[in-house]
């Protein structure tokens, strides 16, 4: 698993591990597993920029290798593999699209907008 930078962690103690160290690792022993679904739960919360640059590169050879993912995560960290996108608003589809449609239309809120 060096993609994801947990060889050096190896030898670090469990409670010295830093959130998005702790992050790494698990998602690495899941993808140790080859599961043929990969359910996560906002996995770039707490990754560095390259971590994250890393995971969807990762995120993209898992699901060409046949597995399906669905991640729950911020439309800008949508990766590529991903084909298709639900909305969810209080736990309810609020919107369904194919991956281009959805980027089509998402437009990120400038940091001016209140």
């Amino acid at each position: 698993m060096s993609p994801l930078g947990i060889n050096t962690l190896r030898h670090k103690e469990l409670i010295k591990l830093s959130n998005g160290e702790t992050r790494r690792v698990m998602i690495g022993q899941a993808l140790l597993r080859q599961p043929a679904l990969l359910l996560l739960d906002n996995p770039f919360m707490g990754l560095d920029v390259q971590a994250r640059k890393t995971f969807r590169g990762i995120v993209d050879h898992v699901a060409a290798s046949g597995a399906t993912v669905i991640l729950v995560t911020t439309p800008q960290e949508i990766p590529s593999a991903i084909t298709h996108v639900l909305e969810l608003e209080e736990g309810r589809v609020a919107g369904a699209w194919d991956r281009e449609s959805f980027l089509a239309q998402y437009r990120p809120e400038s940091p001016d907008q209140p």
